[in-house]
């Protein structure tokens, strides 16, 4: 990880890209996963729950893309929750990075 994540609230770039890896070892992202993102605070019900304009690349590189309206959230400091899931077994691994939205 490049450390937390901030934004201004509403902005679209730039996206979060993030490394998955299991025991230190980074799988081959670009098929045969699905992603899904949960920006909450605490353990709170998610206030963005995203599942589209996210990719997997090689070495467990994950992009986010931001679109219109994604992070427009109220300024404070949030989890961000990166969930890949391999679909040949529907094994889940979380990544997890902190968000501030930054008042506009």
């Amino acid at each position: 990880m490049a450390g937390p994540l901030r934004y201004h609230r509403g902005d679209e770039r730039p996206g979060w890209v993030a490394t998955v890896t299991v025991n230190g070892t980074a799988d081959n992202m670009t098929s045969g996963y699905t992603f899904a993102v949960f920006v909450q605070r605490g353990d709170t019900t998610p206030v963005l729950t995203k599942t589209t304009n996210i990719t997997g690349g090689a070495a467990g590189v994950v992009t986010v893309l931001w679109a219109d309206g994604d992070l427009d959230i109220a300024a404070g400091t949030y989890k961000a929750l990166l969930v890949a899931t391999r679909t040949s077994d529907s094994a889940e691994w979380t990544v997890q990075e902190s968000i501030t939205i930054l008042g506009s």
